[in-house]
């Protein structure tokens, strides 16, 4: 069996995902499969990957509708047989010798998930003698990090616990999916690692990613994931993460200026007002700034008030 599935969903890449497809491929350790997933890209990204797969046996490709990037994550989920996967996309880059330095760690202890580090694309890696502690709850995440790192390319997951819990990707989640996909596998596992280890290059404001596209479906998914994990903590009464996901609610509603279907409005305007109980739970000065212009303004206009005034 081989150690690591490398997933990668690829749509509209081409001028990234040769060097994605290289910096693994010239990685100091062999024991993986690359899972390269065309989501029907319209450019020439599949025929890369296809070259790339006369070269090395062990590249997957995987051609196939457009779905989605959940929908592709999946597919090279149902393909993987390693017995770690890990995912990354098609315009970041793989750290140089990261393998060896994880499967070190996973020869020492098998592990249900560990979660790392990533280094901005382009700048200076800052890494010096890597760490190693134990997760038992979210908030431990918080410890060492302030956030919890719930990007899954942050993350090296234990492919018995996804096959076990029939764990996948949500596909009608944008810009959600990695938190609703983690907090689930989180549930599911028992042996949780953290380590400082820089897992990927992670590339920022790249035109056309899902990262950086502000759309009705993104706002919604988000609204979704946040108000039902904010409920879940809170029931759990674990103040610390329902305020954090009470944050990351009211931050996204702050990103309603963009839409502009009626339609749209209307279904983001009845999840705010079923959840008003989470904007009550936020304090701090942006917050009730925000909150004082809605009260005036409407929702959607006074968060463009807070993008002016920022």
């Amino acid at each position: 069996m081989k150690m690591f599935s490398i997933i990668v969903p690829i749509y509209k890449v081409e001028s990234y995902i040769k060097e994605c497809i290289e910096t693994v491929v010239n990685q100091n350790y062999d024991n993986y499969e690359l899972i390269l997933v065309d989501d029907g890209s319209p450019d020439n990204s599949g025929r890369i990957c296809d070259e790339y797969k006369k070269k090395y046996s062990n590249i997957v490709v995987i051609h196939k509708e457009n779905g989605g990037i959940s929908d592709a994550r999946n597919a090279g989920i149902k393909a993987a047989k390693g017995k770690y996967i890990m995912f990354l996309d098609g315009d970041d880059t793989l750290n140089a010798g990261v393998l060896q330095k994880i499967a070190n760690i996973l020869d020492e202890e098998e592990v249900d998930i560990l979660s790392g580090n990533y280094n901005i694309y382009g700048s200076e890696s800052n890494q010096n003698d890597y760490i190693l502690k134990r997760i038992d709850v979210l908030n431990d995440y918080l410890i060492y990090l302030n956030e919890i790192p719930w990007a899954v390319w942050r993350n090296v997951f234990n492919r018995r616990v996804i096959d076990e819990n029939n764990i996948e990707f949500a596909k009608e989640l944008i810009c959600a999916e990695d938190c609703d996909f983690f907090l689930d596998f989180f549930d599911k596992a028992t042996n949780k690692k953290y380590t400082n280890i820089n897992i990927i290059n992670y590339r920022t404001n790249r035109d056309g990613s899902i990262t950086n596209s502000i759309s009705y479906n993104a706002i919604i998914g988000q609204l979704k994931v946040f108000s039902r994990l904010f409920y879940k903590y809170y029931n759990q009464e674990n103040k610390e993460i329902y305020e954090m996901f009470a944050k990351k609610y009211l931050n996204t509603i702050t990103t309603i200026y963009h839409v502009e279907d009626k339609e749209h409005l209307k279904q983001i305007y009845n999840n705010i007002n079923e959840n008003k109980v989470i904007l009550k739970k936020v304090k701090g000065f942006k917050y009730n700034i925000a909150k004082f212009l809605w009260s005036i303004f409407g929702f959607k206009n006074g968060s463009r008030i807070m993008k002016l005034i920022k």
